[in-house]
């Protein structure tokens, strides 16, 4: 098998040392290594999503996403019909997180001509207030939507499409981190906390 391949655990596996992973039934892991320095048939994986942990596990248990001996029978308990679902609220679930970004950029970020509809200190610190959130809109709307549904129908590749675009995601650390500057200004700016709080933008 080829390192960075993403498998499932086929059943659950509880550890039996400090250097093994723990998995539930469905887990999808990367593979990192197969050459396990103990001689046994073990792989070195890491769980894509939640804690991230990596760790070793018989190779018995993982199975590659695309592989035929799973069964396709779409019974709720099928590893492969799970799978099919979390994509599905993976897709809808990013649909709706590009809508509401939208919604606030269509509300918020086009200042109309009218004198006095938006206050002065608003237009000056609207890279203050704003930050970079067109840019992370942009990115999930053109990019990350766009890469989920070409490959809704491959999970290995949908899974690489996050790796690839893993430095991508620092956007949102940047947001982030100059939020508190921005909530700070709202805090001491009577002007623009009410412009924010008024009832038409809701």
């Amino acid at each position: 098998m080829v390192n960075g391949l993403l498998l499932i655990a086929t059943q659950k596996y509880d550890s039996t040392s400090p250097e093994e992973l723990t998995l539930e039934d469905g887990d999808v892991v990367e593979l990192l290594d197969t050459h396990d320095p103990s001689g046994a048939a073990k792989y070195l994986v890491k769980k894509v999503s939640g804690d991230k942990k990596q760790g070793w596990v018989p190779g018995k248990v993982l199975q590659t996403l695309d592989d035929p001996a799973i069964s396709k029978n779409g019974d709720p308990g099928d590893a492969v019909f799970r799978r099919q679902a979390v994509v599905k609220e993976l897709i809808e679930t990013e649909q709706e997180f590009v809508r509401d970004m939208d919604s606030v950029i269509q509300k918020y970020f086009t200042f109309p001509e009218e004198p006095g509809k938006v206050p002065k200190v608003i237009k000056d610190n609207a890279d203050l207030l704003y930050g970079n959130f067109k840019e992370i809109a942009e990115f999930h709307r053109t990019v990350l939507m766009e890469g989920i549904k070409y490959h809704a129908n491959d999970p290995v590749l949908l899974g690489k499409t996050f790796l690839r675009l893993e430095r991508d995601f620092d956007k949102h650390v940047l947001y982030f981190q100059n939020e508190p500057i921005a909530q700070e200004f709202l805090d001491t700016c009577d002007e623009a906390y009410d412009y924010f709080s008024v009832s038409k933008f809701t």
